[in-house]
């Protein structure tokens, strides 16, 4: 169905808008969604307005081609609207395309919407790009015998304007199954729409990116649903966790209105939501002692559980499937350019197949010390020459990949055996990985917050610029000036001794409001944060998911997972070099509180200290003498902290005020360097 050449034939003004009479209500109010975004804000409440009275017309043109399985035809969207970055869509936000309305059309066109549903319903449809798609569907899906009606909402009066336009613009003249209503959420404005729809609810709702700008409009939002979902409906929303909003919240409140949670996929901070009523009928076993029928909110918070372990799971079995598919694909890519160098060293002689056989065990010791640890696994398990007990170490017969191996580890420094702590039982392969991870370049592997890397470099991270991110910005409460943003190295120490410098650029600590922390903490590979809220004076500071710090107490339970026998006996978790002052700050993760496990979080003055206002960072960890030391451009400051021990890794946080923007605040570089000159003298 392609309906892209109507632009051509109807006049585009925003005058004429609002005079098809079966898409406009005489009873709308004069709302725009900049009030919720910025309540206290009447400046912006004036100009929404005049944007209203002018008439300015759309600038941008958002052109989609879908194709449907088994159909010639493409469904083609036109939309008009604005940029994202534009003054209207600051005031208005439904007055652009959001990233999500993508992921929920393409679950749309690849799942057969529209095959059982009569009423459609979409909420907060802005441009209407995800409703004319679904409505699209279910007019050829449906072959018009079952289907009733779409019914396109919005509480923004500017966007209901532009939305009826877009209407007009992708459906034909005789569609009469079509209309644009304002709806403000909430249980009585949904009971008062629900009248108007003489009772009859909808079996399909959708939504993209509709919560956006703190916790409150959540529960608006679901009791809306709530009212207006058929018993055997679903409600399909495409949730960006970016903007501030967890989906932990999300879940909550939809379980606090008996309605189930699946979620369907996740595409980068894109979750795509389903959602129904559960009827506790098809839940409760007979007899059964888990689940009670009275207690609809039990089972409901128990069925998410469940669906949330399984999602999990399923992730994780995905993410599995796919690197194993990437390693596979390396595998063959290696195979054959072995094949074609076997080739092209043998031409017309008849060489051996294997030309590593036609090596000395000098000579093929350098060749293999180029390859990957698990590269030395596979040609142990797969070839005799390679895998047989040949050589002796000790008194144990080993194969010769274990005996270059270890002939590897026995050309280390004593530095380097020192820090790697080697126990008796240790493979020689793991012993060889182990040398190889010590004498790579140190990287920051897990960022979280908005930090990236900078220009693909992992050892060096800056934060994440700010600009164009309107719904972002406009979600950020005033309550605190500053996020912090945490990058950890996946590396992990144990023994000996590891010196680290940090190198700040221009800029990174020039804020006396931005504390940047420079330090150690507790392996964080298995750590995923959650999304939460932290509360201040009269004010709700929203956090996204990601944001993390180790010394944040509302996920103690999470970090408190992580603990294994590699910690060893200290109660340092984490310790930190603060910019601002040169504090010690540390942690215990709540390990000593055995009443209630807060954490107790220490900031300490020690001998030597100085605050940091740019240049190198470096720092000592001693795992002889259990310390952790500052120095400043290669100048040892003293002692930060005592008492360590146990496995740690390195970590970097960057705090930044909201105000300045990532090209303000520079970069910090993470490198291994060479012990310190008054260390060396000790050894």
């Amino acid at each position: 169905m392609d309906i892209g050449n109507k632009t051509e034939t109807k006049q585009y003004t925003m005058d004429n808008m609002a005079d098809n009479g079966s898409l406009h209500s005489e009873e709308e109010i004069q709302w725009f969604d900049i009030m919720v975004r910025r309540p206290n804000d009447s400046n912006a409440h004036r100009r929404a307005r005049e944007l209203l009275r002018r008439n300015i017309c759309p600038i941008e043109v958002f052109t989609s081609t879908y194709s449907q399985a088994g159909r010639e035809d493409d469904i083609k969207l036109v939309l008009k609207g604005f940029q994202g970055d534009s003054d209207q869509a600051m005031l208005s936000s439904g007055l652009t395309e959001w990233d999500s309305s993508d992921v929920l059309c393409n679950y749309l066109i690849t799942h057969n919407t529209g095959k059982k549903e009569r009423r459609l319903l979409e909420l907060g449809s802005g441009l209407g790009k995800c409703g004319l798609l679904a409505h699209h569907l279910i007019q050829s899906n449906n072959m018009r015998t079952n289907y009733k009606s779409s019914v396109f909402t919005d509480g923004d009066t500017n966007v209901l304007q532009l939305l009826r336009n877009n209407v007009v613009l992708n459906t034909s003249s005789d569609d009469d199954n079509i209309s644009c209503q304002q709806l403000k959420w909430g249980k009585r404005e949904a009971k008062t729409f629900l009248l108007q729809q003489n009772d009859d609810k909808f079996d399909l709702i959708i939504g993209s990116e509709l919560i956006y700008t703190n916790h409150r409009s959540i529960d608006p939002l679901f009791d809306t649903v709530y009212e207006l979902l058929d018993d055997k409906g679903r409600f399909i929303l495409a949730h960006n966790e970016e903007h501030l909003v967890s989906l932990k919240w999300v879940k909550s409140s939809a379980s606090e209105r008996d309605l189930f949670c699946e979620v369907l996929r996740q595409e980068g901070q894109v979750h795509l939501l389903c959602f129904r009523r559960l009827g506790l009928q098809t839940l409760v076993l007979n007899d059964s002692p888990y689940l009670n029928p009275n207690d609809s909110r039990s089972v409901i918070q128990r069925v998410n559980n469940m669906a949330d372990r399984l999602h999990a799971k399923n992730t994780l079995l995905e993410d599995e499937n796919r690197a194993l598919k990437a390693r596979l694909q390396l595998v063959e890519d290696k195979c054959l350019k072995l094949d074609e160098r076997c080739t092209t060293l043998r031409g017309d002689e008849d060489l051996p197949t294997s030309i590593l056989l036609s090596f000395d065990e000098d000579n093929l010791a350098s060749i293999l010390s180029f390859s990957e640890p698990q590269d030395f696994a596979s040609l142990e398990a797969t070839c005799k020459y390679f895998g047989l007990g040949t050589h002796i170490i000790g008194d144990e017969h080993v194969s010769l990949i274990k005996n270059i191996a270890y002939n590897f580890y026995e050309s280390a420094s004593p530095l380097e055996k020192e820090a790697l702590s080697l126990q008796a039982g240790y493979s020689p392969l793991y012993i060889y990985n182990e040398l190889i991870q010590l004498r790579m370049s140190l990287k920051f592997d897990q960022l979280f917050g908005y930090i990236q890397h900078a220009n693909g470099d992992k050892s060096t991270v800056e934060p994440l610029s700010m600009r164009g991110r309107i719904k972002e910005a406009h979600s950020i409460a005033t309550g605190r000036s500053y996020r912090a943003f945490t990058a950890v190295s996946d590396h992990v120490m144990r023994a000996g001794k590891h010196y680290v410098t940090f190198t700040c650029s221009s800029g990174i600590n020039q804020a006396s409001d931005q504390p940047n922390w420079f330090g150690i903490v507790r392996p964080m590979k298995r750590f995923t944060p959650l999304g939460y809220i932290r509360r201040s004076t009269n004010e709700i500071t929203t956090w996204t998911k990601g944001l993390f710090t180790p010394f944040d107490g509302i996920q103690i339970s999470e970090l408190r997972e992580l603990q294994c026998s590699e910690w060893g006996n200290s109660n340092t978790h984490a310790c930190v070099y603060q910019t601002i002052n040169g504090h010690c700050k540390s942690t215990d993760w709540g390990f000593n509180n055995s009443v209630n496990s807060i954490p107790k979080v220490t900031n300490k003055a020690w001998e030597g200290m100085q605050s940091f206002d740019g240049g190198k960072i470096g720092l000592l960890l001693d795992y002889d003498e259990g310390t952790l030391t500052v120095y400043k451009d290669d100048i040892r400051l003293g002692v930060l902290k005592e008492g360590l021990s146990g496995a740690y890794c390195w970590m970097v946080t960057v705090g930044m005020s909201w105000g300045r923007h990532s090209q303000e605040l520079g970069r910090i570089k993470i490198e291994r360097s060479p012990l310190p000159e008054d260390n060396l003298e000790l050894l």
